[in-house]
Parts: C-alpha cells; structure tokens; sequence
C-alpha cells in the first residue's frame, strides 16, 4: 500500500515550499538562540557521541540543528502523511483514535531518525574540524540548511510513503535509536547483563532506548495494515482474507509486546517486562514459520529464506540456553535484527505480488488523469486569457477603465 500524493509537481512545490518556511524558521530561531561568536560544531568536542539531542553544557550547532530537524522536520512529514492519506480507503476505516497513533509514531519515527542522523554528522565534524568555532551568522545559516533538507526529504518520504519504504524506515529508526543509546549508555558494561539493559535509569541514553521500543512497536502495527492492503487477495492467488488477518494479527500482537518492552523498563517490573520480551520472541518464529505457510504465492526464495530464519532464531536461542555460547543480550540483539531484515524482505516481496503491482497501476492511471485534467485546465484558463486580450477575438474584450 501506498499513500496518494497529487501530481509530482505539486508534491515537490509542496516539499520545496515547506522546505524554505522551515529553514527560515530555524535561521531565526538560530539568531536569536546562539551568542555573538565561539559557537562549536557540536557540545561533545572530545569525539564522544552527543548524550541527548540537546546541546550539552553549551549551545552548539549540531544540538539546535537536530532540534529543530526534529520538530520542524516532524510537522513537515505530518503535514504530507496526512495529505497523502486522507483519501485512502483504509485511512477513511479507520478510527480517530487509530488514525492518530499511525500518524504519531510514523511522524516520530521518521524526525527522531533525521534528529539522530544530524547530531551524528556534526559529531563528526567536530572531530573533523576540531576546536573550530564559528559567529552566530554562520551557525544560524547551518542550522537553516540541515532544517531545510531533512524537512524537504521527510516531506517527499511522507509524502510517497509505500510499504517497502516504511518498513526501511522502521529498520533504520531502530538501528539509529538503539546505536545512539549504545554509545551515550551510563554503563559501559550493559552489554554482560541483557539488551534490557540500556532502558535502566533517568539518563538521556535510557529514555533514548525506550522511546525507540516503544515507537518501533507502535510503527510496526502500522506495517502491519500496509502489508495487509498489499497482500489482500483478489480471488485467484490461493490465499484468503482469513489467511492475511492471521499475519496482520500476528505483527499487532509483536507490536504490542515491544511497545511493553519499552514503556515497563526491567528495573520497575522485571517479571512483566521478561512477558513482554517473551511474546516478542514468540512472535517473531510465529512469523518466520506461518506468513510463507499461510502466503502461499511469495516467491519461493523468500519461502526458503523465511524457514531458514525461524531455524536460525531456534539455533541462536539454543547456542544461549541451554548450550551458554550466547549471553542474553546476543540473543536478543540478533532476534531483533533478524526480525526487522525480514520485515524489509517482506515488504519488498509483497510489494511485487500481483495484488501490489495492481493496485500501483491503478494509482498511476489516477495520477495520470488528475495531470493530464489539471493540464486541461490550465490550458482552458489560458485559451480564456488569451481571448480576453485579443480585441479580434469573439469573446470577452478588456476594455481601458
């Protein structure tokens, strides 16, 4: 499934025009927040990865420009959600309260990556150019160009939003989360007691952690009503609606489970947070061994791909327990990641499964009508004009007041 955009043209006016109102925005917010001069690169200028998105200690420019690419960059991607999917059917099914949760956590998902990625490219810099210090009239102009780019590109992202992007998305909002929270993480050792491990505390780092759980799960329910529109059956593929209900169920009920992973820390509730992390885990083999059973017309490749992952996931949990090679925080690590590479090989392969490759067409056709009617119409508009100023001309004559 797709969202429905106008014309290409409209979308990038559209895009290009957020773009600049969001970079003004943030060159004003620039002068106004940042001193005169000695402004740095980033707040970390020792070559450690920034703590929070917030300037540390001291305003820098790489602090300001991922807060702004996350705000502004966060209404820009809302903005074009939301146009695109008003006139979706199953946009219009959808309860206010669902379509509301959509909306957030796919909003969030793609400005806190764009804030993440922005904070790690002037951490860089600033190990690159160190003890560099700019005035307020260059950093403000730095600040505007990162806002303006991240909320042109979450705006056309948003804007043709499909399933295979969304699923890439999610891939790569947790990698950036979950990394982030690696590398700012109070306790270096947090690796010898469990991936959980990381969402213990107040810090930045922890808060970092849970809210990429929690966001994860809430966009993967989201996938999960994609994957349904590309693969609804159209009565000849060998597969019902019962059948895809059952892989929708099964992806809102993992969802589920990782947003409790993330919202009931290990240290609060220990016993609720391993239930959670257990029907996670349980979801995941469920996927693996029952989406190419009950699809029946995924390619094969994917089919053979599938199974090996539900063996290997057995095989990783097995070299954990009861074999000890594997400490728990490998073993979740790997489930997730061998979670979210499927979810994209997924989304990729449902993508070309005839029910997609029609519904595509169909939105090409539409598009193409609605430019070649806006075409007309401006032709129309200008057959008007021209007529208005022809005093030749039959119609309407523009006369001197």
């Amino acid at each position: 499934m797709r969202t429905v955009p106008d014309s290409p043209s409209r979308t990038e006016s559209r895009a290009l025009t957020v773009a600049l109102v969001t970079g003004l925005i943030a060159a004003i917010a620039g002068l106004l927040i940042f001193p005169n001069e000695g402004i740095p690169l980033s707040s970390q200028r020792t070559g450690s990865v920034p703590s929070s998105l917030l300037p540390v200690g001291e305003v820098s420019i790489g602090g300001i420009s991922s807060l702004a690419a996350g705000t502004l960059g966060a209404a820009s991607f809302a903005l074009a959600y939301l146009h695109g999917n008003r006139r979706h059917a199953r946009w219009r099914r959808q309860g206010a309260l669902r379509r509301l949760i959509d909306t957030v956590g796919v909003t969030l998902a793609g400005s806190v990556t764009a804030a993440l990625l922005i904070a790690s490219t002037y951490t860089v810099m600033a190990m690159a150019f160190q003890d560099l210090l700019l005035d307020r009239i260059a950093a403000a102009g730095l600040v505007a160009a990162g806002t303006a780019v991240a909320a042109y590109v979450l705006h056309l992202v948003a804007s043709e939003l499909d399933t295979r992007q969304l699923a890439s998305l999610l891939a790569l909002f947790l990698v950036a989360g979950v990394v982030a929270a690696m590398l700012t993480a109070e306790n270096p050792g947090w690796w010898q007691d469990n991936f959980s491990a990381l969402g213990i505390g107040t810090a930045p780092s922890a808060r970092t952690f849970n809210l990429t759980i929690v966001i994860a799960g809430v966009v993967l329910m989201t996938l999960a009503d994609y994957l349904t529109i590309d693969l609804h059956p159209r009565g000849h593929h060998g597969r019902t609606v019962d059948d895809i209900r059952i892989v929708r169920w099964i992806l809102v009920v993992v969802g589920l489970a990782l947003v409790g992973v993330g919202a009931v820390p290990i240290n609060t509730l220990e016993t609720l947070h391993n239930a959670f992390s257990i029907v996670a885990l349980i979801g995941f083999e469920a996927l693996f061994l029952v989406t190419p059973i009950v699809v029946r017309d995924l390619p094969p490749v994917f089919t053979a791909t599938s199974f090996g992952f539900a063996v290997g996931l057995v095989l990783v949990v097995v070299l954990w327990v009861p074999v000890g090679y594997y400490n728990l925080t490998a073993t979740e690590l790997i489930a997730m990641l061998m979670l979210f590479a499927w979810l994209v090989l997924l989304a990729r392969n449902a993508a070309a499964t005839p029910e997609a490759a029609a519904e595509r067409a169909e939105h090409a056709i539409a598009q193409a009508e609605e430019a070649a009617a806006e075409a007309a119409a401006h032709g129309e508009a200008e057959r008007r004009d021209g007529a208005a100023l022809d005093p030749g001309h039959d119609g309407p004559v523009l006369k001197a007041g």
